[in-house]
């Protein structure tokens, strides 16, 4: 500690409040359990992201559509063309295996090929198959509950921003899209305000309420 002491003294006045500064964030973090977003990993799951994996997936992916069906391709090569990291595509081979999407062989002509058709199996199958359920918002997670929930004017926006995205996903299947063979759209639905609530099973509310029962001003 002393030794510490001793090098903070030796400092420029600017370093010091620097690293005075950086004790202080840090001791916030720990008391509040906020993290600075952007400076720390954020603790809560990623919302509205199309991560790293899933992007890696989709490009092996691809390769296996119009592979014939006795042909199967290595991890190593896929990992190659589609410029992944090798420990990158293991893990994505074993998460699209786990979902039924994909199977492996072993042998020396073994590899990895497609289980299922690829015009059957969906973009939002893929997403979702690597790195969880599709949602906008924290709320909108199936296992969270928000005590604001039940009076927030905001929620019902949040769950339909959250079905639009899941049904423009759902609308093309991994071959639709490596074939050019259709273009994503939306359900009609989502164009008519007074269907609102039958995607979204909640209505508008006019005011927020609060979690103490109070309207918000």
């Amino acid at each position: 500690m002393a030794r510490l002491v001793g090098q903070l003294e030796g400092m420029r006045f600017e370093s010091r409040v620097w690293v005075a500064l950086m004790f202080a964030v840090w001791e916030l973090c720990f008391v509040t359990g906020v993290l600075v977003p952007g400076l720390f990993r954020q603790r809560s799951r990623k919302i509205m992201d199309i991560s790293r994996k899933t992007d890696y997936a989709i490009r092996m992916l691809s390769m296996l559509v119009d592979l014939d069906e006795s042909e199967a391709l290595s991890v190593r090569i896929a990992a190659e063309q589609g410029d992944v990291p090798y420990s990158f595509a293991r893990s994505i081979q074993h998460s699209l295996m786990h979902a039924g999407i994909i199977e492996s062989l072993r042998g020396v002509r073994g590899g990895m090929r497609l289980k299922i058709d690829a015009s059957t199996v969906t973009l939002r199958a893929i997403v979702e198959a690597v790195q969880g359920p599709i949602a906008v918002n924290q709320c909108t997670l199936p296992d969270v509950t928000c005590p604001r929930e039940k009076g927030c004017c905001y929620h019902p926006v949040w769950v339909g921003a959250q079905m639009l995205l899941r049904n423009y996903l759902d609308s093309v299947t991994l071959a639709d899209v490596v074939r050019g063979q259709r273009n994503p759209a939306v359900d009609p639905i989502f164009t008519d305000p007074e269907r609102f609530s039958e995607y979204t099973g909640c209505t508008i509310k006019r005011q927020c309420v609060s979690s103490d029962g109070e309207a918000d001003a």
